[in-house]
C-alpha cells in the first residue's frame, strides 16, 4: 500500500470546534518507533455530516486493552483526509481493518500526542475498500488506558 502523508496537528478541545467549521489548524510534526497488528469491530454511533469540504465528526471511542496495545473501535471513512484527536497524551498510530489482515496506515508509533492533540492523514483514499466502499480506521496506543478518540472525515 502506498505511504500516506501524515501530519501532526497541535489542537486543544476548543480548536476542535474550529476544525469542525472547516478551518485549517497550525501543523507540527514529530517521529518515533514501530510495532504489531490487532483487530476491532465498527462503531455504530451515527453523526450528522457537516457537508463537503468540512470536517465531519464520524465517531468517538474509548480504548480497549488487547495483548500489547490499547485499541479503539473502528470509524468509517469515505476517503480524502482523515483526522483523529485524543483526550489523553500518548503514542498512537492509525490502522485500517481488513478481513485478510489489518493495514498499517502509519507503520510506527512515531508521535507522542499531547492531551487534546490531533493527527491528520491526507489522501487516504487507497484504504477505501469492501462492499461498504469505506475505510475502517482504528487507533492503536502503546500506553494502557487512553481516554477518548474523536474521528473526523
Amino acid at each position: 500500500m502506498a505511504r500516506t502523508q501524515r501530519t501532526l496537528v497541535a489542537v486543544t478541545a476548543a480548536a476542535v470546534a474550529i476544525l469542525a467549521s472547516g478551518a485549517s489548524p497550525a501543523l507540527a510534526h514529530d517521529d518515533r518507533e514501530p510495532a504489531n497488528a490487532v483487530d476491532s469491530s465498527p462503531l455504530t454511533a451515527e453523526f450528522i455530516a457537516a457537508g463537503p469540504g468540512e470536517w465531519d465528526l464520524v465517531a468517538e471511542s474509548g480504548f480497549v486493552q488487547t495483548s500489547g496495545y490499547s485499541i479503539t473501535k473502528q470509524a468509517l471513512s469515505a476517503g480524502g483526509d482523515f483526522l483523529f484527536c485524543v483526550t489523553e497524551g500518548g503514542h498512537h498510530r492509525l490502522r485500517e481493518a481488513d478481513t485478510n489482515g489489518d493495514d498499517f496506515v502509519d507503520t510506527s508509533f512515531r508521535s507522542y500526542l499531547q492531551p487534546g492533540g490531533c493527527e491528520l492523514y491526507e489522501n487516504i483514499g487507497s484504504y477505501v475498500d469492501g462492499s461498504n466502499n469505506r475505510a475502517e480506521f482504528y487507533v492503536e496506543r502503546i500506553e494502557t488506558g487512553g481516554g477518548t478518540v474523536s474521528f473526523y472525515d
